[in-house]
């Protein structure tokens, strides 16, 4: 009976507990994150009986907890996946809301700024239409600086939600940690609390929604969580442990999100984290917030400059050339790290075309008492006391600091929040061209001509910018060694570069010249060219203009004669010159004392064969032939010759040769010969200076008071012959045996020119002892090239004036006459001068490029067609400037190649594109979402339907059991009842 009553004893016990879990199952139907439990029962342990094992009834193994672990992880990657898209239609959908609002947006505010330059071009002279330009003007400013304002909140509201998640999920890391510090208790999964492991997996569902989770689950049910692809290094749950995260934002670009592991102790970088919310998040900055923000801010830093290109490239109604009408004035942060002085700093744009949006560093030199300002992104540096231009910005600091000292200034890299309308004088805006092309009145094509300011192409084989080439120092010390075979490329004279000189040393052959050329072929200096030499020279490599001709119509020549006026000359040349007068008792400069131009020269050299005449002018005088006399030549033949031609010249030649022998050189235990008689040994300077002058060898010797022996010819500019007195050993002076020859001076009261006429050269100035040059005097109007033809090895020195030099100003004051000489070619002539400037081809595709104008032809010129090309001086009513303001809705200006209008609307384009397939992502994800659930649910979830089966089982086998239990009692019953 007891093993009948047991049995029944147990039975009821194990279905009492599974009737009890049925209901906890059912009671728990709709609590979140609840997973089924069931009962687990085993058969009791058999009892052996004799030779049988009898059974002993049922006992609960456990409570099972119903879980499928592949099953949990795909609902969590689906929980990720959905989430990530979520704050992605959210902000997108923000974004294109704002941009392509009708009163928020830009494009109806630019196309207000387009009608009303469409008026204005109607009406150039209204000031009524100017004001509402302007006013349209501004309100496209105001549009982009609350566009920028409105990305900007985006920015700082998506940047605070993933702030609150990385918090949140912090936080639920710091419970799940809690959690496995519970399971540790227990050694395997199986004697877990079922509502222990709920908690722990509903943990891990609301961590799967703010970022991807990667999970490893121990035996025990314990986990660790890692977020992100960094395996092992990005564990924010380990065991009982969890560690914070936390995020850092770049200011350069709202795309670049760090999130970083234990930020306040190791900070370790998380890479790849990109589902979740907080993926979700950053795919949105990355995707949508950062190019909106770019493309913004290059549409607004376009517009910009393409508009103030166009008003500075104009007239306004005073006549003068227009300026900015917008700025980018960023606002600057200062940070100052190290800065124990409290220093002040302020920052203005002085040069917008200059400025960069780049982060300065400020150090402070005490040694030199300055400030260093660097560019953190280029490197330049600029130093100053108190203010410093660097990056065309000017910062004004409040006083010296302490040596290392930094100051950090941070600019505010968006130009669309930084946009200003600079101009409120609407007589300035520049509505009328700076240039203008007239047809001439008796044209018989219609050909219709447009200008518009184009700057000369770079052509990188031209002659180098002549202050890159040649320093600017005249001395001979200075030049630049070159070989020529043919012509060498020297430097290219930039356009308002004034009073050059260019000076050829140490010529080797007759024929090498230095040359100086306009663009357009005009040799302005130097000697004419043969035809295959100038067609082998005027190419577009040599930085000519394509179609150049050759001309030396105004080579040499100058004033009305000269190219344009310029006053040029080729030889050599000297000015007066003055020597200031003091007052004894004030030292103040009270005048001036006239001095003769001079031309020291050098040694006269071995001339073997007879200068001819004509080949060189003193003055404009032209000097006869200079036969080698039957001795050789002579400084003083030389003098004399040029004193032939003093009386016209005003030019007086002087000859002498002279030379000293420092007392360093002196060897007394040697003789000398000099001019053939030999002086012998002596045993110091003054009585070799006694020996000289008594062996009356043709010279003077003096000793001067630095110890030096000077001696000096007697027969003015003779040559002076130094022999050794044995073969093979050093004379006393330790000079170079030979015959050393004199020099001339030329001295004049007024200027000394020594022209080289078509048969001169500056080998034959050189054997004079004298120095060639090019000279140009005042500004050059426009760029010329310099070249050194001929063969053999030279020297080029150079001195020249670099100063300010508005091209456009100059240009504006030009009258430049284009006609036609035929259908294919053309002459450029300048009004002013009457000089031909040009004769080109004609190419319609390149069209006319006169300075920096670029004028185009619509139609076929005829021959006689002439067009005038002038300044606009008289253009108030001219409307062509605003009509290119107009015509820049059409251009293509953008970086990207679009016109600004397009640009713009492809921004909103773009990110509502970003939107729309989020949208799609999040119904894709949604289903998927659904379907995990509905898996999880199947597998964990709680079946009315089956828990009432169950239920039923249950009781019924309950009752059995109860009944087997009363049974039991009754036979005890019975049993007890026998006597």
């Amino acid at each position: 009976m007891s093993d009948l009553l047991s049995i029944g004893g147990s039975a009821v016990a194990a279905y009492q507990r599974a009737l009890g879990t049925v209901s906890n199952n059912i009671a728990n139907l709709t609590t979140v994150g609840y997973s089924r439990q069931e009962v687990d029962l085993a058969a009791g342990a058999p009892q052996a009986i004799g030779p049988i094992n009898v059974g002993t009834g049922v006992q609960i193994a456990g409570v099972k907890r119903q879980y499928d672990q592949f099953v949990e992880g795909t609902l969590r990657n689906a929980y990720s996946g959905l989430n990530t898209q979520g704050p992605l239609v959210q902000y997108a959908n923000r974004i294109v809301d704002v941009m392509g609002s009708e009163s928020v947006g830009f494009a109806s505010a630019l196309d207000q700024f387009f009608a009303s330059a469409q008026a204005l071009s109607g009406d150039p002279a209204s000031i009524d239409l100017r004001g509402q330009f302007l006013r349209d003007a501004g309100g496209v400013a105001n549009r982009l600086r609350e566009l920028s304002s409105q990305l900007t909140t985006i920015d700082d509201d998506s940047k605070g939600e993933i702030q609150a998640d990385i918090a949140k999920l912090n936080t639920l890391s710091q419970q799940l940690a809690y959690v496995n510090t519970q399971l540790l208790k227990n050694p395997t999964v199986d004697a877990q609390p079922p509502e222990l492991l709920d908690q722990r997996d509903s943990l891990l569902r609301d961590m799967s929604k703010l970022a991807g989770i990667h999970v490893t689950t121990h035996t025990n049910g314990e986990v660790d969580v890692g977020i992100g692809n960094g395996g092992g290094s990005g564990l924010v749950v380990e065991g009982g442990a969890s560690r914070s995260l936390g995020a850092s934002f770049s200011d350069a670009a709202a795309g670049k999100v760090d999130i970083v592991l234990d930020p306040y102790g190791k900070p370790t970088s998380i890479p790849g984290l990109t589902s979740g919310g907080i993926g979700g998040l950053i795919s949105f900055r990355q995707q949508a917030l950062e190019p909106a923000q770019s493309q913004l801010d290059s549409v607004a830093a376009t517009f910009v400059h393409s508009v103030n290109q166009i008003n500075r490239e104009g007239v306004d109604l005073n006549g003068n050339t227009g300026g900015d009408l917008f700025a980018l004035q960023p606002i600057f942060r200062v940070d100052a790290p190290t800065s124990p002085s409290e220093v002040q700093v302020s920052a203005r744009i002085v040069d917008q075309a200059a400025f960069a949006f780049h982060d300065l560093q400020l150090s402070y030199d005490d040694k030199k008492k300055q400030w260093i300002a660097t560019d953190t992104i280029t490197g330049d540096t600029a130093r100053g006391a108190n203010k410093i231009t660097i990056n065309g910005t000017e910062l004004a600091i409040s006083r010296s600091g302490q040596d290392g000292e930094t100051v950090m200034l941070h600019a505010d890299r968006h130009p669309a929040a930084s946009i200003q309308l600079v101009e409120s004088d609407p007589r300035k805006i520049a509505a009328a061209a700076l240039f203008r092309v007239n047809r001439g009145s008796g044209n018989t094509s219609g050909a219709v001509a447009s200008i518009a300011l184009q700057a000369l192409p770079v052509v990188k084989t031209a002659p180098a910018k002549i202050d890159s080439v040649i320093v600017n120092n005249p001395h001979p010390s200075a030049g630049v060694p070159f070989v020529t075979a043919g012509f060498t490329r020297l430097a290219t004279i930039p356009a308002g570069y004034s009073d050059i000189s260019l000076y050829l040393d140490g010529v080797t052959s007759a024929g090498q010249n230095i040359q100086v050329f306009t663009k357009d072929g005009r040799q302005l200096i130097g000697q004419s060219l043969a035809s295959g030499d100038a067609n082998n020279l005027i190419t577009a490599p040599n930085g000519f203009t394509p179609g150049a001709t050759y001309s030396d119509d105004y080579l040499n020549h100058s004033g009305a004669q000269g190219y344009r006026g310029l006053d040029v000359f080729y030889g050599a040349r000297a000015l007066p010159g003055s020597s200031p007068v003091y007052d004894s008792a004030t030292q103040k400069i009270i005048g001036n004392t006239p001095l003769p131009a001079r031309i020291d020269g050098t040694a006269v050299g071995n001339i073997t064969s007879t200068i001819p005449g004509d080949a060189l002018s003193v003055n404009g005088v032209a000097l006869l032939a200079l036969p080698v006399p039957a001795g050789g030549m002579q400084a003083s033949d030389v003098a004399a010759w040029i004193n032939g031609a003093s009386a016209q010249s005003n030019v007086t030649a002087t000859a002498s040769n002279q030379i000293e022998v420092a007392a360093a050189k002196l060897d007394f235990t040697r003789g000398i010969i000099i001019n053939g008689q030999t002086i012998n040994a002596c045993a110091n300077a003054d009585s070799l200076v006694k020996a000289i002058n008594t062996a009356d060898v043709g010279v003077d010797a003096v000793l001067s008071p630095q110890g030096a022996i000077v001696i000096t010819s007697t027969d003015a500019g003779a040559d002076i012959a130094i022999g050794n007195p044995l073969l093979g050993v050093k004379n006393a002076f330790g000079v170079t045996a030979g015959t050393y020859h004199g020099q001339i001076s030329l001295s004049s009261d007024n200027e000394i020119r020594i022209a080289l006429n078509s048969s001169g050269s500056p080998a034959m100035l050189n054997s004079l002892g004298l120095r060639a040059g090019a000279y140009l005097d005042g500004a050059a109007a426009e760029d010329l090239l310099v070249f050194a033809t001929g063969s053999g090895a030279a020297s080029v020195a150079a001195a020249y004036t670099v100063k300010p030099y508005d091209a456009v100003a100059i240009e504006r004051q030009e009258q430049v006459k284009i006609q036609f000489t035929s259908a294919t070619n053309y002459t450029i002539t300048d009004l002013a001068t009457s000089t031909v400037m040009a004769n080109r081809q004609y190419d319609p595709a390149a069209g006319i490029q006169v300075g920096g104008r670029l004028i185009k032809l619509s139609g076929v010129p005829a021959a006689g067609d002439v067009f005038m090309v002038d300044g606009n001086q008289d253009g108030v009513g001219d409307n062509q400037n605003m009509a290119r303001v107009v015509g820049l809705k059409d251009v293509a200006v953008t970086p990207d190649g679009k016109t600004i209008g397009v640009a713009y609307n492809d921004l909103v384009s773009g990110v509502g594109a970003v939107a729309s397939q989020a949208t799609v992502a999040k119904q894709a994800m949604q289903a998927v979402s659904s379907q995990a659930e509905k898996n999880r649910d199947q597998a964990s979830g709680v079946n009315l339907d089956q828990e009432a089966a169950d239920l039923v089982r249950y009781q019924q086998a309950y009752q059995a059991a109860a009944k087997t239990m009363q049974v039991a009692s009754q036979l005890f019953d019975y049993i007890a009842q026998i006597r």
